[in-house]
């Protein structure tokens, strides 16, 4: 019979101290050295009995034994190697977690075993990487039946691996893992997100640790569930084995495993690129399904489920059974890694008693469907529940992937909210892909590809690179989100009766109930949350429409605040047909540093003005990659139209933001900028773009529309041109107010001022047609009489008039000279009646604004009668100017006030009385763009207060 060695101390070199048992005389008084506190100090040593009797199956070590002597530990792992029978094995409180001391070392060697039915680790100090590496090595044992890992600290990642280990297949007879007194408390990720959804990205790790270096393990084995080869996956793989060696390259393809462990480098830091990308389109048809399924089979494609019946009862039975923060840890660790049904949702939260509401909250990832919020619904039990599920499933309940272009505040740690993120992204992935394959510029922030702009962790700036696609563990991310898609062929926008009633309702419903005072703090209130109901209904059914950029401007002209504008704008541009040919007609509804820093949400390749760049103004910054790409495209359209369109530019090379020393190019710009690669890198530029009518290629625009901005399906429809009134001078705008009060109509002044049957207006016809009729008059005109000696022949009587006018007002003719060298954008001495259509473009953007601010003035008043009373403070039946901004600008209209106050102040007195007041109504009834709204919001407003 083989004898054991029983001895105390460390080296148990005193004889008299020792003695000689039978193998089954130790294993009966093992538990009482593991229960008794006077032998904690007692070496074991099995190295005899563990390798040479293989007829042992249970065993226990006590608590300070390994801990003591590391080579305990190996010689329990070289047993598991060579073949032991051992079926118990007990190592409670037995240290540590560290690489260096033995635990590490015994846990690598599991994968080896094939006897063990319970193992004992509990109170050992286990953290993450260790149960990482209990979940490489017992994810195919094919005894294990109970593991306890109880009193460890092994984090929410610790809790997932082993949530994946009792799930999985291979491992059929676990049933069981005791979670008691574990502590949740995250302390890091050591896999540093290679098990999230879309764990694609740059990594490097630290072969050295066990940790680690099991994570490499695990995503070997991930890998050959995918198929294919390695290295399609982990791209340029480097091992670095000292800092004063090169890097050399690394064959993830020849790895081999060894008594089934993958053998790996065990020192030196490995770096690879993993990239699921070909995993994620395997199978995606490009087709024109929507982009809410594609992105759930690509999240069902991460997701674990489970095949057997076993499997399923033992890891619900094991989230019923716990309680508290183990609870709620283990439930996040079952949504993270695995697909739920209908079914397995409503028997985790159903059987959470008085807490199934927050269950249910928590579970919302998996339980966005109908019977699981009706159920959630019927289950509440008082105002306070419905209003708490209601707040915490605005953020997965409001994302609609059809149209998820926004802005978003999403903490990371709580799965619902991350959930939403992990949806952006694979959606990101997939226009992505469909982008790149029609041959697009990438319009990104960056040029890397991401939808995401200017986000934000906790408040520092966060970048992803090309290859990376992981999520932050935790924190709160901000960011904006624009969409990779466009109107595909065939969308056509809804009727414009029907997207009438579509306004009319909606404005009914901002409507306040008018209570006899104006703009409380009570009103202020209720008309933030009536908006916020607003724009989630439009959220819902913003994917269901394609509209018009006319459209558009109607639909922001409800909302009186600017930021709620901004945000309309954000959500629906995309949804716009036309929107890079008429875009321009929803800009005036913004300052320019508004649309400034719309242009930084929305991105400034998506804004830019494809169709209509005329008296366009850029301010670039060259270091930034879309930026940078405007200016390409600008020059692109400039050499395809006029190469003297770029008017004005200037560039401070240094790019200093304190002191810019801009200098302008004397040989205008380069023409090698046409090369995209030829563009600099660094500077600020400035720059503005016009083009004479007659230049203008509108197929060109079209073209770099359809190549550069993506908008391949633009419809066949005029182009709606449009000026921006910020960008016209002041006195176009006073040439346009007088020509509509003297002709009604821009094209009628054309007529009257063309004398000549040439349909071209020359100087003289226009400077002293106008100037006559005392347009822009700063002094009284005089008639130039003749001579009193009269020329032999002459038909003029001495002293009579000539017929012939003159002004001595050069302030006058000074500004008619202007206007006429900003219509001869040809520089022919000729006006044409297409530059003069110029001019019909700023009317139509002053007098849409007056009908837009007659109806802001009527929601926020009651009527403009009201709005008079209430703009006229001093009660002397006439407004000022400053009196007339402030009323304004009390409703938050953006517009031209200035231009608006001169068209009705008919006699320039620089007061409006009443009558001048209502020409407001007077020139609203005909505007450019209705709205087909005014008789339907009426009635819609009368209907609604009566609620």
């Amino acid at each position: 019979m083989q004898e054991v060695l029983l001895g105390r101390g460390l080296g148990a070199r005193s004889s008299e101290y020792t003695t000689r048992l039978p193998p089954n005389a130790l294993l009966q008084i093992i538990p009482s050295l593991v229960r008794n506190t006077r032998t904690l100090g007692t070496t074991i040593s099995i190295r005899r009995l563990l390798l040479r009797r293989a007829e042992l199956e249970a065993f226990s070590i006590c608590a300070e034994a390994v801990g003591a002597n590391m080579s305990v530990a190996k010689v329990l792992g070289s047993s598991l190697l060579k073949g032991s029978r051992l079926e118990y094995l007990g190592m409670a409180k037995t240290a540590s977690v560290m690489a260096s001391q033995p635990m590490s070392g015994f846990l690598e060697q599991l994968p080896a075993d094939k006897s063990l039915k319970f193992l004992d680790l509990s109170d050992n100090q286990l953290d993450e990487s260790a149960a990482l590496m209990l979940e490489y090595g017992l994810q195919n044992h094919p005894s294990i039946e109970l593991l306890d890992v109880s009193t460890n600290p092994l984090g929410q990642n610790g809790l997932c691996s082993l949530l994946r280990l009792l799930s999985s297949e291979q491992c059929p007879e676990l049933c069981n893992i005791l979670l008691e007194d574990v502590q949740v408390a995250s302390g890091g990720d050591v896999s540093e997100g290679l098990f999230d959804v879309d764990p694609s990205g740059q990594y490097s790790l630290d072969m050295a640790m066990p940790g680690q270096r099991t994570c490499f393990r695990l995503l070997l084995t991930n890998l050959a569930q995918l198929g294919g080869s390695r290295s399609q996956y982990l791209k340029s793989a480097m091992l670095t084995t000292s800092p004063k060696m090169p890097p050399s390259p690394y064959n993830v393809d020849g790895v081999r495993k060894k008594r089934g462990v993958w053998n790996v480098p065990t020192s030196g830091i490995l770096s690879f690129v993993l990239s699921l990308n070909d995993f994620f389109l395997k199978d995606e048809v490009e087709s024109t399904g929507l982009y809410s399924e594609v992105v759930e089979r690509m999240l069902v494609k991460r997701k674990r489920t489970w095949k057997s019946k076993r499997k399923t009862f033992a890891v619900l039975q094991k989230v019923n059974s716990l309680e508290g923060p183990l609870f709620d840890a283990f439930l996040l660790a079952l949504l993270q890694d695995f697909q739920l049904s209908k079914d397995q949702v409503m028997a985790v939260y159903m059987n959470q008693g008085d807490k199934a509401k927050e269950t249910l909250i928590r579970m919302l990832p998996a339980a966005l469907n109908p019977r699981s919020l009706l159920h959630a619904a019927l289950n509440t039990d008082s105002i306070k529940d419905i209003l708490d599920f209601e707040r915490s499933a605005r953020a997965p309940l409001s994302l609609n992937l059809e149209n998820p272009t926004g802005h978003y505040s999403l903490r990371l740690e709580h799965l619902p909210t991350r959930t939403v993120v992990q949806k952006l992204l694979l959606l990101n992935r997939w226009q992505l892909h469909l982008w790149r394959k029609a041959n697009l510029v990438d319009v990104s922030i960056d040029g890397k590809g991401k939808c995401l702009r200017n986000a934000l962790l906790d408040g520092k700036s966060l970048s992803f690179s090309d290859t990376d696609w992981r999520i932050p563990p935790q924190g709160l991310l901000t960011f904006d989100f624009v969409a990779l898609y466009r109107p595909p062929a065939g969308a056509k926008p809804i009727p414009i009766e029907t997207w009438g009633n579509v306004l009319a309702a909606m404005q009914a419903a901002l409507t306040l109930k008018k209570k006899g005072h104006i703009n409380t703090e009570e009103d202020d209130e209720e008309s933030a949350e009536k908006v916020n109901q607003a724009m989630w209904a439009l959220r819902g059914i913003s994917s269901r429409v394609w509209i018009l950029s006319r459209q558009l401007r109607n639909l922001l002209c409800i909302f009186l605040h600017r930021g709620d504008r901004a945000a309309i704008l954000c959500m629906m541009f995309l949804r716009c047909v036309d929107w890079p040919i008429n875009g321009k007609c929803c800009q005036p509804k913004f300052t320019k540093s508004h649309w400034k820093g719309l242009s930084e949400k929305l991105g400034y390749m998506n804004l830019f003005p494809y169709g209509q760049p005329e008296m366009s103004f850029h301010t670039i910054d060259l270091a930034q990659w879309e930026q940078r790409r405007c200016l390409h495209t600008l020059v692109r359209l400039s050499n395809a139209e006029d190469a003297v369109n770029i008017k004005n530019p200037v560039m401070d090379k240094d790019a200093n933001p304190n002191a810019p020393a801009f200098q302008p190019f004397v040989a205008g710009i380069p023409n090698s900028w046409a090369e995209w690669d030829n563009v600099p890198a660094q500077g600020i530029m400035q720059c503005s773009y016009n083009c004479a009518v007659d230049r203008q290629n509108l197929k060109v625009r079209r073209r770099l529309a359809a190549t550069v901005g993506g908008w391949a399906n633009l419809p066949d429809t005029a182009f709606d041109l449009w000026s921006c009134l910020e960008d016209v001078p002041p006195e176009v705008l006073k040439v346009v107010v007088f020509m509509i009060r003297n002709w009604k109509s821009t094209d009628a002044a054309f007529t009257a001022l063309n004398t000549q049957p040439d349909n071209m207006l020359n100087h003289k016809e226009f400077v002293d047609g106008l100037a006559k009729a005392g347009c822009c008059r700063t002094r009284r005109p005089r008639l130039r009489t003749t001579n009193l000696t009269v020329p032999v022949g002459s038909r003029s009587v001495p002293g009579s008039p000539s017929g012939e006018w003159e002004s001595d007002d050069s302030v006058q003719l000074d500004a008619l000279s202007s206007v006429f060298r900003y219509l001869d954008t040809s520089h022919d001495g000729d006006i044409s009646r297409r530059e003069f259509e110029t001019l019909e473009r700023v009317w139509r953007e002053l007098q849409q604004s007056m009908y837009e601010l007659k109806n802001d003035l009527e929601i926020f008043y009651g009527s403009l009668t009201k709005a008079f009373e209430a703009i006229d403070v001093d009660e002397s039946g006439a407004i000022s100017f400053d009196e007339f901004r402030k009323c304004v600008e009390a409703t938050q209209f953006d517009g031209p006030v200035m231009e608006i106050f001169m068209f009705v102040d008919l006699n320039g007195d620089q007061e409006i009385d009443g009558h001048e007041f209502f020409i407001l109504e007077e020139y609203s009834h005909a505007p450019p763009l209705p709205d087909f709204t005014d008789a339907k919001t009426a009635k819609m407003a009368r209907l609604f207060n009566q609620k």
